[in-house]
């Protein structure tokens, strides 16, 4: 009894081992796919922008960026051989790239594939499952220079209301100060304004507090992540019409 209890768990073990290993072989092809592609994106670009090379967009077009193209590669990679033996329900006839597209949403190359695995050693109850892969990559076709000099960026810090024109806004970049207790009922924010406990760290007044003078409350921990601010780039035009200009940064 003790035997093929001992084997059952072993293949089983054996199988998972074996689907484990699928998925990453699997995730290899496609990163070495994509990654050709995403080098291709760039030569694409240019024979479509060059009208008379009529020859070499169609090999694009047709070759390169085609499904065929993308399976040829997974199979190369992975060997015909290991996909007919691996866990696969159907061998290498059962991935399936219908979910892919490649330069079909601006330069991105996403390449996803599906496929089922079964056990090693069918049981009863248990049917096969669906797994997937992806890769999800930028066509190496740069950006135009002079449009990104013409456009103008400004700086948003999360979940914020406004955006600003310079990181340096006092509103973004923070000067924190350590105050005492006793002296705090005596002090103001740059609005005139008392302080009011965090709610986050919630401090105890008898240890040292933090304040900034954009903020309204007083902390007790000066990494409280209300004294932080996540701040990134954006494009203006992208961002005026949910957020209003700072006051400081355009007065």
């Amino acid at each position: 009894m003790v035997l093929p209890l001992f084997l059952f768990c072993f293949l089983n073990l054996f199988s998972i081992l074996n689907i484990y290993s699928l998925q990453t072989t699997l995730m290899a092809a496609l990163r070495e796919t994509g990654q050709d592609l995403c080098v291709y994106g760039y030569a694409y670009e240019r024979m479509v922008q060059e009208e008379d090379d009529e020859g070499l967009e169609a090999f694009a077009e047709n070759i390169a960026f085609s499904y065929s193209y993308v399976k040829y590669k997974v199979e190369n990679y992975c060997g015909k051989e290991y996909l007919e033996q691996s866990p696969l329900s159907y061998g290498r006839k059962g991935l399936v790239y219908a979910d892919s597209s490649v330069l079909q949403q601006g330069d991105i190359v996403d390449l996803v594939v599906s496929y089922r695995v079964s056990p090693l050693i069918d049981l009863a109850g248990f049917r096969p499952k669906w797994f997937y892969s992806r890769y999800y990559g930028r066509a190496w076709t740069g950006y135009d220079v002079e449009a990104a000099k013409r456009e103008e960026m400004v700086y948003v810090a999360e979940y914020a209301r406004v955006f600003h024109k310079e990181p340096s806004c006092t509103y973004i970049n923070l000067s924190v100060h350590s105050v005492t207790a006793d002296a705090l009922p005596e002090l103001t924010n740059a609005e005139g304004k008392h302080y009011k406990p965090c709610e986050t760290c919630r401090p105890d007044k008898e240890q040292v507090l933090y304040i900034t003078q954009e903020g309204n409350h007083y902390h007790g921990n000066a990494g409280c992540r209300g004294l932080k601010r996540t701040v990134y780039m954006a494009k203006r035009k992208d961002v005026e019409g949910s957020l209003s200009p700072c006051g400081r940064c355009y007065p």
